[in-house]
């Protein structure tokens, strides 16, 4: 029997994705990698020929209802156990919420939270009946500290922190560790793909987090790796993170919305 790690990583064509596959692949894991994108999926592949490890691609939209399913279908077709769910699959919708797209609220929301919850409950409830395994969740800043123009998607990033550490309560017992990653801003497609890619957008998440710099995401994704490694609860990484949660801790809540819209 091969004791070779199992790990299944979402949203894993470009940005943190992208790098924690490379760690875990440096590793000599098999790295089940999903993406929306194909033509992302085949860089992918080329890119990580030679990073040890054995990389098998999947291109799936993970906003559909019955995604968590087919995608545990596919691991179990393929015989596999997965030790480790990374969930990093997500994107924001950018705009006052009663001016954007609202299908595109709904499918982030999708996204973002039922897909992350069912597939964390599914490969959970496997990882629970061997007693180990590991779930790394990927939150976000914006989840701890409310963004106008970003409510929806902070709605789902909150759920994400509160339901991770829920989690991690209820499988700690069991074995299995449960980590919620929470970066600051990230150099990555996910700003253009929500529409903060416009001069609005940069200035907003600018004034969030008090700086213009942001991480990136070799740097992000290392730290979250070797934090879910450790076995941590939360891996606060990037620039602006710690400043979100020292906020969240010294300004009254219903004050920040508006701090970060008008200042």
């Amino acid at each position: 029997m091969s004791n070779q790690e199992i790990a299944v990583v979402t949203g894993a064509g470009s940005g943190i994705g992208r790098e924690l596959t490379r760690l875990f692949l440096q590793d000599g894991a098999h790295v089940v990698a999903i993406s929306l994108h194909e033509e992302g999926l085949a860089s992918l592949q080329e890119e990580m020929a030679n990073a040890g490890g054995t990389l098998t691609t999947r291109a799936q939209d993970l906003s559909e209802l019955d995604a968590a399913e087919r995608l545990i279908e596919f691991t179990d077709s393929l015989g596999l156990d997965v030790d480790t769910l990374v969930n990093n699959a997500g994107y924001a919708v950018f705009g006052d919420a009663v001016d954007v797209d609202l299908g595109r609220l709904e499918a982030m929301t999708k996204l973002n939270v039922v897909t992350l919850m069912k597939l964390s409950v599914l490969f959970g409830a496997c990882m629970k009946a061997r007693g180990k395994g590991n779930i790394l969740n990927v939150g976000s800043t914006a989840g701890m500290v409310p963004a106008a123009r970003l409510a929806g998607y902070g709605a789902t990033k909150a759920f994400v922190n509160a339901f991770s550490y829920a989690f991690r309560a209820e499988m700690r017992p069991h074995g299995v560790n449960v980590t919620c990653l929470t970066p600051g801003p990230v150099d990555t497609k996910f700003t253009k793909t929500a529409g903060i890619d416009t001069f609005e957008g940069k200035s907003m998440v600018k004034k969030l987090f008090e700086t213009g710099k942001v991480g990136t995401p070799a740097e992000v994704a290392k730290q979250a790796y070797d934090g879910m490694r450790k076995g941590k609860a939360q891996v606060l990484a990037g620039p602006g993170a710690g400043f979100a949660s020292l906020a969240m801790h010294l300004l009254p809540q219903s004050l920040i919305p508006t701090l970060v819209k008008n200042t």
